[in-house]
């Protein structure tokens, strides 16, 4: 089976290629930047943002995972987001044809906390939730043979921005006010989301999917877990709820909306699919914080824990 792979240089994106390759598909590969991915025979590198381009690339393609866009709107003007995030997706929609079509989405589309199942209202808070539910609705209007699926926050070996800066702070020795806090949220290894892909287009699902490692876990616990799995003991404080929340209000209150409401999904509908995840967030972990510490040995990420 060939794949098409959108957004290979990206943190899914390139773990996506080595899965697919590993699994015996043949991949190709786009990129804005390109992909030095040596295993890859086929790359394409530019925009794609041409109707001649996009059929060139989808020439003898059985599927096409749509992992391309702009993942953080921080900075990014609403133009920009809307355009690379939905319009590219209805071009690459329009000229799917009867392949599938696989879209990577989002749990923020349903808002910052509650309880969801797929048929659950959505409320995207930002942007970059707004991007991707407006890119659900064209896949969806389109008629095309597709799969989406609504990951939370996705991490692995590779991973930036929020999730790297939990890991930072768990590592860091530094005192943290969030001992308290006991809202639980899901969270996906990169491992699992990628099986569950592959699940889907093998078992020809078709439809929306809530994908996560299957269990639920409050912030405390997870840092504790990170630097448990790193050798250290993290430093965590219990503040008053109601001291916290002040505090957050003078520092950054959409930051700490964003940590301490309660935020799981379920995962029933992909379960009875025959969908079990290959890893325990324990497994996850413990892969991640190793990619963690050889990158800072490295001197591949910025800054560093001492």
């Amino acid at each position: 089976m060939r794949i098409l792979i959108t957004g290979a240089s990206g943190f899914i994106g390139k773990q996506a290629v080595f899965h697919f390759l590993e699994k015996g598909y043949r991949v190709r590969a786009h990129s804005r930047r390109g992909t030095d991915n040596p295993a890859l025979q086929e790359t394409l590198a530019g925009n794609l943002d041409k109707p001649e381009e996009v059929e060139k690339a989808f020439r003898d393609v059985d599927v096409i995972l749509h992992l391309g866009g702009l993942a953080h709107a921080k900075n990014v003007e609403v133009e920009k987001l809307e355009k690379t995030n939905v319009e590219w997706t209805r071009l690459l929609v329009e000229n799917s044809g009867s392949r599938l079509f696989v879209y990577l989405s989002s749990s923020k589309v349903y808002g910052e906390s509650g309880t969801f199942r797929e048929d659950s209202a959505i409320n995207p808070e930002d942007v970059y939730a707004r991007a991707k539910a407006s890119a659900e609705d064209v896949i969806r209007d389109s008629g095309v043979r597709s799969i989406i699926f609504r990951p939370p926050l996705v991490y692995g070996a590779g991973v930036r921005a929020n999730f790297l800066s939990l890991m930072r702070a768990a590592v860091s020795g530094i005192p943290l006010p969030l001992g308290g806090m006991t809202a639980n949220r899901n969270y996906v290894y990169v491992g699992n989301l990628l099986s569950a892909i592959q699940h889907g287009i093998e078992k020809g699902l078709v439809g929306t999917y809530n994908v996560t490692d299957g269990g639920e876990v409050c912030l405390p616990d997870l840092l504790r877990s990170m630097a448990r799995l790193y050798g250290r003991r993290a430093r965590l404080i219990a503040i008053p709820p109601r001291l916290l929340r002040l505090v957050a209000r003078l520092i950054s209150p959409e930051a700490y909306a964003k940590i301490s409401g309660e935020f799981t999904l379920s995962t029933d509908k992909l379960a009875a699919t025959g969908f079990i995840p290959p890893y325990t967030l324990e497994d996850g972990l413990r892969e991640t914080m190793q990619w963690y510490r050889s990158a800072l040995s490295q001197k591949s990420l910025d800054g560093s824990a001492s």
